[in-house]
This record gives structure tokens, C-alpha cells and sequence, in this order.
């Protein structure tokens, strides 16, 4: 997963516990009236910032983020996480399936 912070592109090659646990519970608190929510207010978007700041281990800051991405950046980041997560889950779903059809005709 990647992002481009003032210019510097930064890559975030595993996501942690910790850090899915960061971004599941701001999510859940951001969603918790509305899980189909499109409207944030400014202590949801500082939020999904501090999320996305902690998942790329502080690379930059803050501020480097909200002076530089604008909001459909952020919520699109925001959103990339989870994506990711699953993306990952999916590609290792399918090698699974692929070593059993391959081990099933090797039987």
C-alpha cells in the first residue's frame, strides 16, 4: 500500500494487529450511527488522518497530511486500508485454493 505525502512516496508493506486494531475502531466509532455513512464531520476526518499517519509508522505527519491531501484523498486512504487488508486475504484465499487443486491432482 502506498501513499504520496509533499511529494515523498511511502510504502506500508504489513499491517498489524495494532494497526488494524487503530483503523477498526476509529471506523467503527466514525460509522456506529450509520454504517453507510458519506458525510464526516472534522473529528472524523482528524481521525481517519491519525489512522493513516499510524499505519505508515509516522512517517510524516499530521499536519504534512492535511496540509497536502485534500479530503477525497484522505477519505480514499482512509478507506485503502481495510481494502488492502482484504485484497491480501483474498490473493492468499486464492493460493490455497490453487495448492489444493494441485495437491488434490497429485492424489
Amino acid at each position: 500500500m502506498k501513499i504520496t505525502v509533499k511529494g515523498q512516496e511511502y510504502t506500508c508493506e504489513k499491517i498489524s494487529r495494532t494497526k488494524y486494531a487503530k483503523f477498526r475502531d476509529t471506523y467503527q466509532k466514525i460509522t456506529k450511527d450509520d454504517p453507510d455513512k458519506m458525510i464526516f464531520t472534522e473529528e472524523d476526518l482528524d481521525d481517519m488522518v491519525e489512522v493513516i499517519v499510524f499505519v505508515y509508522d509516522n512517517a510524516f505527519t499530521v499536519d504534512d497530511i492535511n496540509d497536502d491531501l485534500d479530503v477525497p484523498e484522505i477519505m480514499f486512504h482512509f478507506s485503502l486500508i481495510n481494502a488492502e487488508v482484504m485484497n491480501k486475504v483474498n490473493l492468499q484465499t486464492d493460493v490455497a485454493k490453487k495448492n489444493s487443486i494441485l495437491m488434490d491432482s497429485l492424489n
